[in-house]
């Protein structure tokens, strides 16, 4: 008994870290975004993401997928540790030199001589990377998710920071790239120092065996993760154009900025307790449930707010050149919505250690993509965004058949949870388009700051109000739970949160 509460109290604190440090990350990237969007032209844009396509695979290639093993596992000695950190440094070695030796056929695949100039400069980070690599699985595994935090921060305000000020002095795309360099040192220097885990070159075959099967599963499925997501980007620069591609860019990543902020909070933090608890199928199951139900109403109300606000929140947040982005960047909320659902999925797969069968979904899944942007090309990046969100829906159906045959869940586990999210969604949406609708109506001509404001209060108070008081048991449980063990002292002392306490402490657990 002491066991379970203590895994769910540490699951809370690791979630709530997760959400700090997002938050506070988000506070320091959504200026910088603001700022390079009226540094930085489109074709610009363009160009740095054409390059950074192939120069993100650093923390992909350098991870492989043997942190993910040193977390699962139930013993890891030094030995383990020093093994693959090993292999991190041999990988990152060889795959920096990959990638300059490629360059030109960079530059000759999208026409662009910048693409290929970029490359070079930008595989020194493949060299930096995987020195932190080990220590951040060490924390993890040790669920030190305050450290993780504060790694994450140094590395978002060094990189927002140098960026804006490398292209306020004309730097143009090239500001990014630089950026991201500093960005990867700081990281894996904080990785280190938080971590106390000193780098050793001691290697041991039977070592890397241990982790070997499970690690290359990871490997395979980040990688093939990685490549679906940004699979995208290589297809519009080739057969769109940088400017399109600049445009769909934007609006891909101001909703990937949205749903990674909300799944670095969880995955993390599920997939250390799924796989400790696995073996125990009732409480599995029910921790499954209590996941998908605080993902869900923290994730899909908030899509269902950006949809309903896009055209106010692109022009506030990028300026008016950049409207165009705003159909493209409702689809892709929607498909938002889905990959938010998928992540829960994939750790629990994962943690039951079937991540070989969830390899060949992600594999079939990238083919889609593919196949689908080519199919709706002729819709520029509208029809990018409907390419994604189509292949999206399928590798849910794909996700979710998996995860009913490898675990005791059942359908309705899977999506009894998300029916309050779903309704919250709905009602803040309406919300907000009615709120726009009524302050358009009243005073005319108004800001767009001022109409998104509104739009934003009143939406975030309809949803605060469904969580709160909606008539589904299970949420008001969690709400209770939640304020029990995580609230400071004296806001549980409140009359208003003690009166709420007393008034549902019959529902929950």
């Amino acid at each position: 008994m002491h066991e379970k509460k203590s895994y769910g109290k540490v699951a809370k604190e690791g979630v709530a870290w997760s959400f700090l440090r997002e938050g506070v990350t988000e506070l320091v990237m959504f200026p910088q975004s603001m700022i390079l969007a009226r540094l930085l032209s489109p074709r610009e844009f363009g160009i740095a993401v054409a390059a950074l396509f192939f120069t993100q695979l650093s923390n992909k290639l350098s991870e492989l997928g043997f942190n993910a093993a040193i977390v699962r596992s139930k013993v890891i000695e030094p030995i383990h540790l020093s093994s693959v950190f090993v292999v991190n440094l041999v990988v990152g070695a060889l795959t920096a030199g990959v990638l300059t030796a490629i360059a030109p056929w960079v530059a000759a695949f999208y026409d662009q001589p910048e693409t290929g100039q970029i490359l070079p400069v930008a595989a020194i980070s493949f060299l930096i990377a995987p020195l932190g690599t080990v220590s951040a699985g060490v924390l993890i595994r040790d669920m030190r998710f305050k450290e993780a935090a504060k790694v994450d921060w140094y590395q978002g305000l060094v990189f927002a920071v140098s960026s804006v000020i490398l292209a306020w002095y004309g730097y143009s795309y090239m500001s990014i790239v630089y950026a991201r360099i500093m960005a990867v040192a700081v990281q894996a220097a904080s990785r280190l120092y938080y971590a106390r885990w000193l780098p050793s070159l001691r290697f041991s075959r039977a070592a890397m065996y241990d982790v070997l099967s499970f690690g290359l599963g990871m490997y395979a499925k980040r990688l093939l993760d990685y490549v679906a997501g940004n699979i995208d980007n290589l297809v519009v620069g080739r057969f769109f154009g940088m400017v399109t591609l600049g445009l769909y860019d934007k609006a891909f990543s101001t909703m990937n900025r949205f749903l990674t902020r909300m799944n670095s909070a969880g995955p993390n933090v599920t997939f250390r307790v799924f796989a400790a608890i696995h073996d125990d199928a009732s409480r599995f199951q029910r921790a499954y449930r209590k996941v998908l139900l605080s993902s869900g109403m923290m994730g899909i109300p908030l899509f269902a707010i950006l949809m309903a606000t896009a055209p106010h929140l692109v022009e506030v947040l990028f300026g008016a050149r950049w409207l165009e982005a705003t159909v493209p960047f409702q689809v892709l909320c929607l498909a938002g919505m889905l990959k938010l659902v998928n992540t829960y999925a994939s750790s629990a797969t994962q943690a039951v250690g079937q991540v070989w069968s969830e390899v060949w979904r992600q594999a079939g899944y990238t083919i889609l993509i593919v196949l689908c942007l080519v199919a709706l090309r002729r819709w520029g990046a509208v029809g990018a965004a409907g390419g994604v969100l189509i292949a999206t829906a399928v590798m849910t159906v794909w996700m979710h058949l998996l995860l009913k045959r490898v675990t005791p869940l059942q359908w309705k586990d899977m999506f009894e949870p998300l029916l309050p999210s779903l309704q919250c969604g709905a009602v803040a949406a309406v919300v907000a388009v009615s709120v726009g609708w009524a302050v358009r109506v009243s005073t005319g001509t108004v800001s767009p700051w001022v109409l998104l404001g509104c739009q934003g209060v009143a939406s975030a108070a309809a949803a605060a109000a469904f969580v709160l008081f909606a008539r589904h048991a299970e949420l008001r449980a969690l709400v209770c739970e939640v304020a029990r063990d995580m609230a400071p002292r004296q806001v549980a002392k409140h009359p208003w949160v003690r009166w709420y306490l007393d008034r549902f402490a019959e529902l929950t657990p």
